[in-house]
């Protein structure tokens, strides 16, 4: 049962084109084959001499937080293995799998798949992402205000509310492939530039701000979304002509 009020947000934003309509490619970041015979070239960061540049960083769903990589802070769990600092070795990759080297070596937005809501950070080309994470490929001035889009506070409304059916033990959704197509986002073309920089600066409530203005709410709807945001409603209503 969803309450009317919040009802009438989610058809607000479900007016929106889906993601899979944007200009970029969603895919697995593994195959469960590939999965273990990159396991045979995951190694700990101080086994290999060289330069840190001859090699990508090894991420998976549990060192993927909104906007960062938790790589080097908490330990990876991969196959029944942990790492501490894990990296592959570019040459290896690209030796195995050329496909998989490209797509470590492109922009791209990597998305934990398994959370209580969507997880992702923007990364330049340093990452390798393992099994159990999407990744988004495309320019990056469309991936920054996307993942902008994904961690913000409205998209921890939609998927609370749209995919609440498909949380596991624990709370968990997975957030594959097909769920992030079908995401709603909105058009950012008027915001863009306004919420590349909140990413710049790292300003989580600019950025909830200028997404909440790119799918068009109301103060009272983003009330509803977050009622304890921090936006006021004398700016948030105040910025509506410089849009």
């Amino acid at each position: 049962f969803i309450e009317a009020d919040k009802l009438n947000v989610v058809l607000k934003i479900a007016q929106n084109e889906l993601l899979v309509k944007l200009p970029v490619e969603v895919s697995g970041a593994a195959t469960v084959s590939e999965a273990y015979e990159l396991k045979k070239i995951i190694k700990e960061k101080d086994e290999i001499s060289g330069d840190s540049g001859d090699s990508f960083q090894f991420v998976n769903t549990g060192t993927i937080d909104k906007f960062k990589s938790l790589w080097g802070e908490k330990k990876t769990q991969y196959i029944k293995e942990g790492y501490f600092v894990p990296i592959v070795e570019k040459e290896k990759l690209r030796n195995i799998y050329p496909k998989r080297y490209q797509q470590a070596n492109a922009s791209k937005i990597i998305v934990a798949g398994m959370s209580y809501v969507v997880e992702a950070l923007f990364d330049d080309g340093k990452i390798l992402a393992g099994k159990s994470t999407s990744i988004i490929l495309g320019d990056k001035s469309i991936l920054i205000p996307l993942v902008c889009i994904l961690n913000s506070r409205l998209m921890d409304f939609w998927v609370r509310v749209n995919y609440n059916s498909l949380r596991m033990s624990g709370g968990y959704i997975n957030i594959g492939v097909n769920e992030l197509k079908s995401l709603p986002i909105a058009n950012f073309r008027n915001s863009q530039d306004q919420l590349v920089k909140a990413y710049c600066d790292r300003d989580f409530k600019q950025i909830d701000f200028w997404v909440y203005k790119s799918y068009n709410l109301t103060f009272d709807e983003v009330l509803i979304v977050d009622p304890e945001t921090p936006i006021t409603r004398e700016e948030y209503e105040d910025s509506i002509l410089n849009i």
